[in-house]
């Protein structure tokens, strides 16, 4: 439902009302136009004013109120007491508080205030920033973990943007949570925060379309034992007897890559890059290489994203599929004595699919380098 706010000469909507010989709307109906005429109209103490001019500070006064379109409409009172403004405009937009709750009002909304006073302007409300259309999630766009699924379908997400010419928080929409790649963009706004307590607004004025509802054809496999992969995974931790190694520079994370693919003949490392300091997860990108949050610096987390360059260097599986799953657990007992055995009895309880050709082949390259070298 629109907020209500003064209409300029030639705009024209449903329902109006006037007051003062301004007019003001748009209205659902015209018994509600009519409300807003009688209770504002006789209302010689109270003063319209653009909710910019509030948080802006250029009036005052005794009292203020928002009008809530939706009691108009059933014949209520439409009047609800402002208690205090957002400091930290939203984009362009301002955030009140009431007795209960909060409610974001565009610049152009009206306020109510009684016993109105003028004064200078103490701040700038600034005009909202424009919105891209479309964004993927990487070094510019990282993901949060503030998501709530979409009535319609798929999820709304906030992102985290480094780009100067948008908001710094976005709220988009995808089908499903494994979508990185053109994302729909629904909203801009200043800070999490913000963003955060905007979800459920954003989930009435956005609705996928049913093109967008409808999943596309991916060339790539779906990766179907990811979480199974995340969870066995963290089994391995358990058992194994030792923590594994945490690093302290990225450059003892490229020396453990390296030696890792000489000394297991495994071809030519990746490119391997350091995170910015607001990067949370690190990732493997085909073409680009590793990249690791300056967060996780842990060998595990090293050798996890090795092993899926090396599994994309030999098999078109899924991401999280029988060759890097066989990958990572040869890596994980050459590099940090992980009992192969122990991890091939997990995965099996935990019908997770791997390859034990692979396994085995892991198992001879140990125990050759224990033979003639010293091992990671």
């Amino acid at each position: 439902m629109q907020p209500i706010r003064r209409l300029s000469r030639d705009e024209t909507v449903p329902f109006q009302a006037v007051i003062g010989g301004e007019r003001f709307g748009p209205f659902e109906n015209p018994s509600a136009a009519s409300a807003f005429e009688e209770i504002v109209g006789r209302r010689k103490d109270l003063s319209i004013a653009p909710v910019s001019d509030l948080y802006e500070g250029s009036i005052g006064g005794d009292a203020y109120y928002a009008v809530d379109t939706l009691a108009l409409e059933f014949g209520m009172h439409p009047f609800r007491e402002v208690h205090d403004i957002g400091y930290a405009h939203d984009n362009g937009e301002v955030m009140l508080d009431f007795a209960r709750g909060s409610r974001f009002l565009p610049r152009d909304a009206i306020v109510l205030v009684e016993g109105v006073t003028r004064h200078e302007p103490r701040r700038d409300l600034d005009r909202p920033e424009r919105l891209p259309d479309w964004v993927s999630l990487g070094e510019e766009h990282l993901e949060t973990r503030v998501t709530a699924p979409h009535p319609a379908g798929g999820q709304l997400l906030v992102v985290q943007t480094n780009r100067r010419d948008c908001p710094p928080y976005l709220i988009v929409w995808r089908r499903d949570a494994r979508m990185r790649m053109h994302l729909r963009v629904v909203s801009g706004h200043s800070s999490l925060d913000y963003a955060s307590m905007r979800l459920e607004e954003a989930m009435e004025r956005f609705t996928p379309s049913t093109l967008e509802l409808e999943a596309r054809k991916s060339r790539r496999p779906r990766d179907y034992q990811r979480e199974k992969v995340y969870s066995l995974e963290r089994s391995f931790g358990r058992e194994h007897a030792q923590p594994y190694r945490w690093f302290k520079s990225i450059e003892e994370c490229i020396e453990l890559v390296h030696r890792m693919y000489e000394e297991f003949d495994l071809g030519p490392p990746p490119a391997i890059y350091l995170g910015r300091s607001n990067q949370s997860i690190s990732y493997h990108k085909r073409g680009y290489g590793l990249s690791f949050s300056p967060h996780d610096l842990s060998a595990w987390t090293v050798l996890h994203e090795a092993a899926h360059h090396v599994a994309a260097g030999i098999s078109k599986e899924p991401g999280h599929g029988p060759t890097f799953v066989s990958t990572l657990m040869g890596m994980l007992a050459a590099s940090e004595g992980v009992d192969l055995d122990m991890m091939v009895r997990l995965a099996q309880e935990a019908e997770v699919d791997f390859d034990p050709d692979v396994v085995e082949r892991w198992r001879e390259r140990i125990e050759a380098r224990a033979a003639t070298g010293p091992s990671l």
